[in-house]
Parts: structure tokens; sequence; C-alpha cells
């Protein structure tokens, strides 16, 4: 199992198809102009561990009944594999697509593809489209290395939807991939606790990363013993105890709280980004607000192995963040999306009980306002 948290970041100004291969090796994918490697991510307000995978084409054979599926959608649909490129009826369907999705999300095409547009691009980005006649129903965009190839992204119209055409496309990714002698075909990661990107494992066997420079094959039983399910675990043990001593708390998820793990800043604005000890839970207990307008919080901390009762601020940045990240920031019940910063802590302990107690007493020293939402 991991141990510890961690999120990196990188921009690549020039990339050829050996580098591409490198980084994809070492478990990290692509999003928009940006390469990054995270072990962690929030969705629909749970963290989650990622758990990358690869399938090695070398003696790669379709699943019987995905070449069923291969028969059925050649006869209904012919298709084409190019440069990737960009067009209005592309774009409408990438705006259907992100509905499926809360929280942060790229939200135009051109945003998410920038990567491959720009005049400078590192990449080489090819695209799968899938026609009924002569109407796009599907198109998927991948990324070429000398011995692998990277699925970034796909969407088709959900009027198709009964015919698979998300898997088709990544089959249709690993058919060019294999006529070119491509060795590895990255579809991303799934999740440990979560069944949103399971598709991926209807290809074969998959491998997975192991944070150690080492693919191995997948096993079912990885998903139990994880950092994030570690972390579940702690918070569900704070929560029992702040219910049994009768603490107020509400719960929230921090999807921003990979900025505390950054060791680089994010733009020019670095003597604001260096000067502040960003948050770095991703979930957390809401204690309410002190007469400073300090919201005192209490969680787990991988990193420490200790609970932790913190003061934080914050302010907004949300217009910085879609101009620097290319996202779009859509607020969601008990999801914070303000970048945070720890002002002060009040106690750290192992024992969620200690800390259950500490917190029903700074509650009632401060006199926090815990009806005033954060």
């Amino acid at each position: 199992m991991i141990q510890n948290i961690f999120f990196d970041i990188e921009v690549p100004e020039f990339a050829d198809s050996l580098w591409l291969d490198n980084y994809l090796e070492e478990g990290w994918f692509r999003s928009s102009r940006m390469m990054l490697r995270s072990n962690v991510l929030c969705v629909e307000g749970e963290l989650l561990e990622t758990i990358n995978i690869r399938y090695n084409l070398r003696d790669y054979e379709y699943p019987k009944r995905l070449r069923k599926l291969m028969r059925r959608n050649h006869r209904l649909f012919r298709h084409e594999v190019r440069p990737a490129r960009i067009t209005k009826r592309r774009r409408c369907m990438y705006k259907e697509h992100i509905k499926r999705f809360k929280g942060m999300v790229v939200p135009t095409l051109d945003a998410f593809m920038a990567g491959s547009f720009h005049e400078y691009s590192p990449f080489n980005t090819m695209e799968v489209t899938v026609y009924d006649g002569r109407r796009v129903v599907a198109v998927s965009y991948f990324d070429v290395g000398m011995r692998a190839i990277a699925s970034i992204l796909g969407f088709f119209d959900p009027a198709y939807s009964r015919y698979s055409l998300g898997i088709y496309t990544m089959l249709l990714e690993i058919e060019w991939a294999r006529q070119h002698q491509i060795q590895y075909y990255y579809p991303g990661y799934i999740l440990d606790a979560h069944p949103l990107f399971d598709y991926k494992l209807r290809l074969g066997q998959a491998e997975v990363y192991d944070w150690n420079r080492h693919w191995v094959p997948f096993d079912p039983s990885m998903r139990e013993h994880t950092l994030a399910a570690a972390i579940r675990s702690k918070h569900h043990l704070l929560r029992e105890q702040l219910e049994r001593h009768a603490v107020f708390y509400d719960a929230f998820s921090y999807p921003l709280a990979y900025l505390g793990y950054l060791q680089i800043p994010l733009s020019g604005e670095s003597v604001l980004f260096q000067s502040l000890n960003f948050v770095r839970d991703f979930a957390f207990f809401y204690l309410g607000v002190d007469k400073d307008e300090n919201f005192w919080v209490v969680a787990y901390d991988p990193l420490k192995k200790l609970y932790h009762i913190a003061a934080v601020r914050y302010f907004q940045l949300n217009s910085f963040l879609e101009k620097a990240m290319y996202i779009h920031v859509e607020e969601s019940p008990n999801t914070l999306l303000d970048i945070l910063y720890y002002q002060e802590f009040y106690y750290l302990g192992e024992e969620a009980e200690q800390v259950a107690l500490q917190a029903k007493q700074l509650q009632k020293e401060l006199s926090l306002n815990f009806f005033k939402k954060p």
C-alpha cells in the first residue's frame, strides 16, 4: 500500500515519442497541456485512490464478447483513424458528455485538447471517428509514442448508447496500435471503490502500476488495501466518535487539497503560493466559525499519521484556477472549491475519541458558530 498522498504536475514545452513512453511508464497521464500524476481523487464527494492501468499488446487477444461487439459494429458503422481535429459537431458532443460529471470539469473540448492544438504542441495526437452514414456518432483521441499510445478522451452521441461506442473506440485504438507495432495501451486509471471507470477492465487482463516503477497483473483484491481506503476508515472512526460525544459537525470534501502536495507554484504568483500552507485534507469535518472568521475543521493527515484540529481561511481564486488549470469550477453541496490554507493548528492526536473530545471543548471555548457554513 502507498504510504503518502502525492500530486505532480508538469507542462512540457518539448516532448518526443520516447519522452511520452517514459512518462506513461511512470504513471503520468495527460489533461489539456499538462502531464499529471496523482494517487488520489475526489469523486462525488468521496476520497478515492487512482489505480493506473495498461494493456500489453504483445500477446493481446480481444475477449470473446468484445470480438462479437467489433463484428457487429463493423457491420453497422464505418470508422477512420487520422490526426486529431476539432469541429462544431465534436464540440456539441463533448458538451453533452461532460454533463455526466460533477465538480471540476474542463468546460470545452478546445480547452481539454489545448495540448494537442496549440502552435508548439509537444504531443502527436490522433483520433478515431465513428460514422453512421455521414453522421459522426463517436470520437476518441489518443497520443502516440514510440512503443505506447495513451487514450486521453472519448465521447459518443447518447442516442447510440446501446452500441457501446465508448468501448468500441477503445478497441479501434488498440487495433490501430497493433497494426503499428505498438506494445502498450494506456487507457488511464480506475478507482479503488467506485465503478465509474471499471469499463476499462473489460478489455482483458490489465497491468497496474505499483508506484515503484513496476507494472504487475491486476488483481481485484488490490482495491481493498489502498491508502484512500485507510483514510476513509480513519474518517469513519472519527465520525463515530464525533456523534458519540454529541459534537456538531458537517462533512465536506475538498478536491483542491492537491495544492497542498505540489512542490512548485502553479503560476507567476509564486510569492503568494509559496507563502501559504495549503490545506491537504481531501475530506474533513467542519466544526464552526469563530469571531475572527476562522473556519475550524478536523481531519486525518496521512503524512503525519495523525488527526488534527485546525483553523483554516479561504479566498476566492476560482477565476485564476479556471485560467491556469483549464477547468470549470461548479459548486455542489458539501464540496468546497475555494482555495483553503491553514491558519493555525489547535490539536494533533492519534486517537479518534481524544480528537472528538478536543473538538467538543473547542466549540465551547470559542463559541463556534456551526450554522454559518464555509
